[in-house]
């Protein structure tokens, strides 16, 4: 398995293995009980890690990086 995000809470985690399950690529999270015992414990041992396997990565990688760009523009306007 390899670590295709770190993160710093395990509602991040969670958030982002939904994401990655809901397109088909399951997912591990090492840290889940540890967080869930003690959370600031994570930061502490370097982060929360979400993993995947090898041959699911650089598709979790892609999707990643395409939810992390912004769906919508600013849009200005003014209020007479």
């Amino acid at each position: 398995m390899k670590t295709v995000a770190r993160v710093t809470w395990l509602l991040e985690a969670d958030m982002i293995c939904t994401h990655l399950e809901a397109h088909g690529i399951p997912c591990f999270v090492p840290e889940l009980y540890t967080s869930l015992v003690q959370p600031l414990l994570a930061n502490a041992m370097g982060g929360i890690d979400i993993r995947v396997k090898e041959e699911d990565y650089e598709r979790a990688k892609d999707i990643l990086a395409e939810q992390s760009k912004p769906s919508a523009s600013v849009v200005e306007t003014s209020r007479d």
